[in-house]
């Protein structure tokens, strides 16, 4: 539909384009690729999981250090 030449469409509205997919090859026709896309997804999902519960892990400590550092430079100020 959006490739076809102005004023000269293959399909009247989607509606039309379901039937007429339905039609060729049945329902198998709208989840062709479905199997690889969710093959593909799994270790793409899977390394984003890791790296973000890594992530939380380092800023965590990030921030405990910080908060020790500026904690220990308070109490330092408290002699001087």
């Amino acid at each position: 539909m959006q490739s076809d030449k102005l004023g000269d469409f293959k399909y009247k509205g989607m509606l039309d384009a379901f039937r007429d997919q339905y039609a060729t090859g049945g329902w198998r026709t709208f989840f062709k690729g479905y199997v690889i896309c969710m093959m593909r997804s799994f270790p793409v999902n899977a390394v984003a999981i890791v790296v973000y519960r890594n992530m939380q892990k380092v800023t965590k400590a990030l921030s405990n250090w910080l908060y020790l550092k500026n904690s220990r430079l308070k109490s330092f100020d408290k002699y001087t």
